[in-house]
C-alpha cells in the first residue's frame, strides 16, 4: 500500500450550510476543543470519561433492535440486529475516542442505523482504552475477534470506523495481511485518524479553523496508544503502509 507522504490539505471554496455554520457554533461550545489544548486537562477528561464508562443503550433504540452483550475471546462486544429481520452480513464496527474515550450515545445511534441500512449484524468490541490497551495489545485481540467471526458465518465481516476506529481498522486488516489470515469483506472508514502524531505540516492551519480539536491533547493520546511503539509505527500511522 503506497501513499504520499502527506496528503495536501484543501480548503472548500463554497461557504458551509446555515446548519453545518450552527453546528460548528454549538460543537465550539462543547468545550472539548479547551480540554484538548493542554495534556494536563487531556488526561482530567480522560479519568473522568472512563470513570462514566461506556455511554448507555439509548431506550428508544430497544424497542426497534435487539441489543446484546457477550464477551468474544476476552473482548466484551455488543451485538445490534434490527428486531425481526435476518442479518445478510456482519459489520465489526470500532468506535471514535481519540483511544481513550469510551463509546457515546451518538454510537449507538450510528450502529443501528448500519445495521438497519445494511441489514446486518453490528458486532462493536469494547476493546481496553489507552493506556491499559495499546496499538500493539488491541490489534492483536481484534485479529482473534476477525478468524471466530469469519469461522461463525464462513464469510468475513465488513469492518467499520470512525475517527480513532477507522484507524484501529485498517491498522487491524493491515496486520490480518501481514499474518496471512482472511482479511476484511470491505473496509469502511468514517473521516479516519491515520497518524496518530499529527505530523502533517498543514494540520495547524486545520486546527485553527476546527471547532473541537486540537494537536496537543491529540498528540498526547496517541502517545498513550502508541504504547512502547513508535509513534510513527504502522498501528499508529497505519497510512505509511
Amino acid at each position: 500500500m503506497s501513499t504520499r507522504e502527506h496528503a495536501e490539505v484543501v480548503t472548500p471554496r463554497s461557504r458551509p450550510s446555515l446548519r453545518m455554520r450552527f453546528v460548528c457554533a454549538w460543537l465550539a461550545a462543547t468545550r472539548t476543543k479547551r480540554i484538548l489544548g493542554a495534556e494536563e486537562s487531556t488526561e482530567a477528561d480522560r479519568v473522568r470519561n472512563r470513570g462514566k464508562g461506556p455511554a448507555a443503550v439509548p431506550g428508544r433504540l430497544r424497542r426497534t433492535h435487539d441489543i446484546t452483550m457477550r464477551d468474544r475471546d476476552g473482548l466484551r462486544c455488543a451485538e445490534i440486529r434490527v428486531r425481526d429481520r435476518r442479518p445478510e452480513r456482519a459489520i465489526v464496527y470500532l468506535h471514535g475516542g481519540a483511544y481513550i474515550n469510551p463509546l457515546v450515545a451518538q454510537h449507538w445511534d450510528l450502529m443501528a442505523a448500519l445495521a438497519a441500512e445494511n441489514d446486518a449484524r453490528v458486532i462493536a468490541p469494547f476493546h481496553p482504552l489507552a493506556p491499559q490497551g495499546t496499538a500493539a495489545t488491541v490489534v492483536l485481540a481484534l485479529l482473534g475477534l476477525q478468524v471466530r467471526l469469519a469461522e461463525e458465518s464462513g464469510a468475513a465481516p465488513v469492518w467499520a470506523g470512525d475517527s480513532a476506529g477507522g484507524g484501529l481498522a485498517l491498522a487491524t486488516a493491515m496486520r490480518l495481511r501481514d499474518e496471512g489470515l482472511p482479511p476484511p469483506r470491505h473496509l469502511v472508514l468514517f473521516a479516519p485518524w491515520l497518524d496518530a502524531g499529527l505530523t502533517n505540516p498543514g494540520v495547524a492551519d486545520v486546527v485553527a479553523r476546527d471547532p473541537t480539536l486540537d494537536v496537543v491533547g491529540l498528540r498526547y493520546a496517541g502517545r498513550l496508544w502508541a504504547g512502547a511503539l513508535p509513534l510513527d509505527s504502522p498501528p499508529g500511522q497505519p497510512r505509511r503502509r
